[in-house]
């Protein structure tokens, strides 16, 4: 599995000090809120895109983070920044899956690589026998 930030991203991100805080030290605990993000951020990605991606889209390294960060705390109140940050890359990445919002390798312009998909709508029939 392709993980799409690491801890050097978390610490860039929020500080060294509260990662280390919510993280108690624990190289494990953070390197599982990773991997739990990056899963569920395949689990929208891959309705669309072939997995796994290129490096170069920055923006999912930052819904990485934000996600990450969710994971490491053990409770939250949907009034926290961390809640509502979590719930806002949701429909970041829900938007992603179903083509409303589109992504840009920043690295190349490039997007990525997908399976096309046409749907087709068959309407009703104009002639009856």
């Amino acid at each position: 599995m392709y993980l799409y930030c690491n801890k050097t991203d978390l610490i860039r991100t929020f500080g060294e000090m509260e990662i280390n805080h919510i993280a108690a030290d624990d190289d494990n605990a953070i390197e599982k809120a990773i991997a739990d993000a990056s899963a569920e951020m395949d689990l929208y990605l891959a309705s669309r895109y072939k997995l796994p991606l290129s490096k170069g889209f920055a923006v999912l390294n930052r819904i990485a983070c934000d996600m990450a960060r969710y994971y490491l705390y053990n409770s939250l109140d949907t009034e926290s920044t961390v809640y509502i940050r979590y719930q806002q890359r949701l429909k970041q990445l829900q938007g992603i899956a179903n083509g409303t919002l589109a992504l840009t390798n920043e690295e190349t312009g490039d997007k990525p690589s997908g399976e096309a998909v046409v749907f087709v709508d068959v309407g009703s029939k104009v002639f009856h026998r």
